[in-house]
C-alpha cells in the first residue's frame, strides 16, 4: 500500500513539472522576410525564454514548415483583429535564439474576441 501511494504522489509531484510555461497575449508586430513570417507578443514574460531580436521580434515560422500557410493566416488575422494568443510551451527554448513556435508540439492558439 505504501509502494502505491508513493507512485501515486511521484505521478502527482512530476505532472506539473513536465508542462511547459505557456504565454497569452497579443501580436504587436508581424514582418515577413524572405518568406520567413516574424512577430512580436505584448507579454514580455516570453523574453526569458525567445531572445527578442530586431524590431522587437522574438518569435518565427519558418517557410519549409507544412503548415506555414495555416500560421501566416492565423498570426496575420489574430494581429488585425487584435485577438488574443496563447503560445504553449515557450519554456522549451532556452533564450538563446528567437523561438520557432512550429517546435513547441502544441502550435497557437487563438481566441475569439468576447
Amino acid at each position: 500500500m505504501k509502494k502505491l501511494l508513493v507512485v501515486l504522489l511521484a505521478g502527482l509531484i512530476s505532472i506539473p513539472t513536465l508542462a511547459g510555461v505557456d504565454v497569452s497575449g497579443y501580436i504587436t508586430s508581424v514582418h515577413l522576410k524572405d518568406g520567413v513570417l516574424n512577430f512580436s507578443f505584448s507579454n514580455r514574460a516570453a523574453d526569458v525564454y525567445c531572445k527578442v531580436g530586431w524590431a522587437g521580434l522574438s518569435f518565427y515560422v519558418p517557410t519549409d514548415h507544412k503548415d506555414y500557410p495555416y500560421y501566416y493566416g492565423l498570426i496575420t488575422s489574430a494581429n488585425s483583429k487584435k485577438q488574443k494568443i496563447r503560445l504553449p510551451n515557450v519554456s522549451k527554448f532556452n533564450g538563446s535564439t528567437s523561438c520557432d513556435i512550429t517546435k513547441t508540439g502544441y502550435g497557437i492558439i487563438v481566441y475569439t474576441p468576447n
